[in-house]
């Protein structure tokens, strides 16, 4: 525990102004990465020196092993930075927060198995469980009144994760669920069913990730984004190294592992806002406009989770590094899900791949295919940057076994920044253009029609200022056979003045004309649109509110909520409704944050102005977690990805606070009755725990305030709070003459401790994280002295020692 250090050091600072070096245990780090702690000598603002054999566990995993072969020499000898110059070694003391900084020199540092021609250090992982399994249980109950007759469903969920043998072991997923159906005329059995469910290994400095069980596949150039039962062997940057500067590519589907409230945006404008049990679902149907239509959606997991997706019309180019390569092999079998039960059709096997290469900077090119015994596709993409933009090209070709003949595909798609865009970095204009004959998505559909056509894509904003800027957008589409030809074109201009600094929050105006010439239809249409938008934020951040009018759509919709603290004991709630011409919909919800659960309830009145049907809907919604690793248990909230069991020692009765940052409200609450869970949100790259112990009693010594874990996908690490070694002991030693002993250093050992001492100029000192029992302590140097302390078992963890008389050594004890 750095504060408890920093106190006993101060208790004897003023001896260091005149000491010359004194020995005591200090955290040492490298580029912020905890290593663990080390003995070493000090005059209290400079490092002086180390023992060579107690430096190389600390740091035997970064260096060569000639600079460990060296360093063995020195043995028990003490080294300062005078002899660690030559191994390419440095240690730098921060005499401010008492911590130690490694520096190593490139030549000095241990080579991996790396060589993709990015810089790139590889985790060093914490120590895990043998068995870690996360079990995400959630629990929600509807009752649906419609005109009179009532529906209630209930759905269980349980989300299984979990790791065996730590970062680089086997891990799994798997979800399963338990439903039950009855309204006033029916009633069903209770059913059970599946999720996915997947076991991978991860390998991060390669990096790949080899999974089997239930897939799915990216959609890279002209590849349709596949669902099967089989294996995978995946390159996935994004990740297996996380911090490192590559982008994932994107895919067709959403898979939700639990119940989740998705709300659905189109450039920005709210769409819709749905309520989903888990299961695949396909981005179909959305109303979009013609032009750039980025699509959003906020994911708002049962258990808490939050996830955004962002979709794009235009196609995703992404430049990789020079000398990276990215690559996905999948193979298997079609999966598919009906009426809740997989299905595997054993005769629609499927192989499908891609490899991307960055050849430089500026240029990335790559193969794929996919074989399916009815239908093939075999395609190469190729994306360069330029000083007029960047630009890229897909080509594909598809075979049809049931056709006879060969289709194909070539887009070109290209983005820029022109005038315009003011200092605004993301292109301003974007085009695409796409041929196609002879051409179906899927080749193996054989009851789908093979269509020749083109299209074009065109959308450009101008920005007058920040504040104001237009958008145009052009979309033209001819298909031969029969023969469509379709013209669309939207322009738009929006206003978002700057009221922030009034305190009135932020408002926007859209004017919107959209053009639309179909050949097949009889009329041209013209339609033109108004939205409104108003948002508003209290000052603390807690307290939010919206209007948006869509006159396109007939709709006002208007909100007031409380956001819910990620803290214990915390509450918030929601007021909506959407009004229509002929439609009234309000909404109530409030949302509980507690210490080990979470709950929702919600309800929900919908009414038709034009007819008599009226709908009441209400919604109960708990979740909660256990985690095991090894033996050990804990009970939280709900949470995803690895984690830390915080388990506190029963010497310790008060509450210990995870993530309490500068004295703010903790995210959860351990106990020695009962451990809890600190979620690490982000595999493969180091995070930090903080503990806390406001309460725990004067001289108590609970280790470490900050806790440095580098997880695995799934792995659970263990942090032990307390111990029985939390005595805090404070004496004065005397020579045999009974004058003080000044400015010594001594070793105390005994009870399985050994620990370093050193006394002030009146011969004081302190000692923490020691248990009652008896010691030897020993002062090195000349004269040497001996004596046995005995710590006695009492209820204080700040003890203070009568005055002890040292012994010469060789005398008995």
């Amino acid at each position: 525990m750095n504060s408890q250090w920093i106190w006993i050091f101060t208790l004897v600072l003023p001896a260091m102004v005149f000491a010359q070096s004194w020995v005591f245990p200090l955290p040492i780090y490298r580029s912020d990465i905890l290593l663990g702690e080390l003995n070493v000598y000090s005059d209290g603002t400079h490092f002086e020196g180390v023992v060579a054999l107690e430096l190389i566990p600390v740091i035997e995993r970064m260096v060569t092993d000639s600079v460990l072969e060296r360093l063995e020499d020195y043995g028990k000898t003490q080294i300062t930075n005078t002899e660690l110059a030559p191994l390419g070694l440095e240690i730098v003391f921060d005499p401010y927060d008492l911590s130690l900084d490694l520096e190593i020199l490139a030549d000095s540092s241990q080579e991996f198995d790396l060589s993709y021609g990015d810089e790139y250090s590889l985790p060093i992982y914490s120590q895990a469980g043998t068995l870690s399994w996360h079990n995400i249980l959630n629990l929600s109950d509807y009752v649906d009144i419609d005109s009179g007759e009532t529906v209630n469903y209930w759905l269980a969920e349980w989300v299984s994760r979990g790791n065996l043998f730590g970062p680089n072991g086997l891990n799994f997923d798997f979800t399963g669920y338990a439903s039950d159906y009855q309204g006033d005329n029916t009633t069903e059995e209770i059913e059970l069913y599946r999720g996915d469910a997947s076991i991978f290994i991860d390998r991060s400095e390669y990096p790949f990730r080899f999974t089997a069980g239930d897939i799915q596949s990216l959609s890279i150039g002209h590849q349709p984004s596949l669902t099967l039962g089989g294996v995978a062997f995946e390159r996935l940057y994004g990740s297996l190294q996380p911090t490192r500067n590559i982008q994932n590519g994107g895919t067709q589907s959403v898979q939700l592992s639990e119940s989740a409230r998705v709300i659905v945006y189109i450039n920005d404008s709210y769409i819709d806002e749905i309520r989903l049990p888990p299961g695949r679902y396909q981005l179909d149907n959305l109303p979009l406009s013609n032009g750039d239509n980025d699509i959003r959606l906020e994911i708002n997991y049962q258990s808490g989770r939050r996830e955004t997706l962002n979709y794009s019309q235009f196609y995703n180019m992404r430049l990789l590094k020079a000398g990276l390569s990215d690559f996905g092999l999948y193979a298997g079998v079609d999966s598919d899900v009906q009426e809740r039960v997989y299905h595997y059709d054993t005769e629609q096997y499927m192989l499908q791949g891609y490899y991307e290469y960055g050849f430089t900077g500026d240029l990335t090119m790559g193969l794929n295919g996919t074989y399916h015994p009815l239908g093939q596709i075999v395609g190469l993409t190729a994306i360069g940057s330029t000083q007029l933009g960047n630009i890229g090209g897909r080509l594909s070709a598809l075979n049809y076994d049931d056709q006879g003949n060969i289709g194909g595909i070539v887009s070109v798609d290209y983005s820029t920044t022109v005038w315009g865009n003011l200092d605004f970095s993301s292109p301003n204009l974007r085009a695409s253009v796409e041929a196609y004959t002879d051409y179906r998505s899927l080749p193996w559909e054989t009851e789908a029609d093979l269509y020749t056509g083109t299209q074009v894509l065109l959308a450009y904003t101008y920005r007058i200022s920040p504040e104001l800027y237009g958008d145009t957008g052009v979309s033209w589409m001819m298909i031969e056979d029969p023969e469509e030809i379709e013209y669309t074109g939207n322009i738009s201009l929006t206003w978002r003045p700057d009221i922030r600094e009034y305190g009135y929050g932020s408002i926007e105006f859209t004017a919107e004309a959209e053009y639309t010439d179909n050949s097949l239809e009889a009329e041209q249409e013209m339609e033109y649109s108004l939205y409104i938008s108003w948002e508003w934020y209290s000052d603390d951040g807690n307290y939010d509110a919206f209007i948006n009018y869509d006159s396109g759509a007939e709709r006002l919709r208007a909100g007031f909520s409380r956001d819910t603290e990620y803290t214990p004991y915390s509450f918030g709630y929601d007021l909506e409704t959407d009004l229509y011409l002929d439609y009234q919909n309000y909404l109530a919800r409030g949302t509980y944050i507690g210490n080990r659960i979470s709950g929702e309830i919600e309800a929900q009145h919908a009414q038709y102005s034009d007819t008599e049907f009226n709908s009441q809907q209400a919604s109960a919604r708990l979740s909660t977690a256990l985690l095991l690793v090894d033996t050990d248990v804990s009970w939280s909230r709900s949470y995803s990805g690895p984690a830390v069991l915080v388990k506190v020692h029963e010497t310790l009765d008060d509450p210990v606070l995870i993530n309490s940052y500068q004295g703010e409200s903790p995210e959860s609450i351990a106990t020695s009755s009962l451990s809890n869970t600190a979620p690490l949100y982000t595999p493969h790259s180091r995070g930090s725990i903080d503990i806390a112990v406001p309460d725990a009693p004067m001289g108590y010594d609970y280790g470490n305030s900050i806790h440095q874990v580098t997880p695995g996908a799934y792995t659970g690490h263990i942090v032990q709070v307390g111990s029985d070694a939390t005595k805090t002991v404070i004496g004065t030693l005397f020579k045999p003459t009974g004058q003080p002993l000044i400015l010594r250093n001594g070793v105390i050992t005994g009870e399985g401790l050994r620990k370093v001492i050193f006394t002030n100029r009146g011969g004081r000192f302190a000692l923490d994280g020691v248990k009652s029992g008896r010691y030897l302590l020993e002062i090195t140097g000349e004269p040497a002295y001996v004596v046995e302390l005995v710590i006695e078992k009492t209820e204080s963890n700040l003890i203070y020692l009568d005055p002890i008389t040292l012994l010469n050594k060789g005398n008995k004890l």
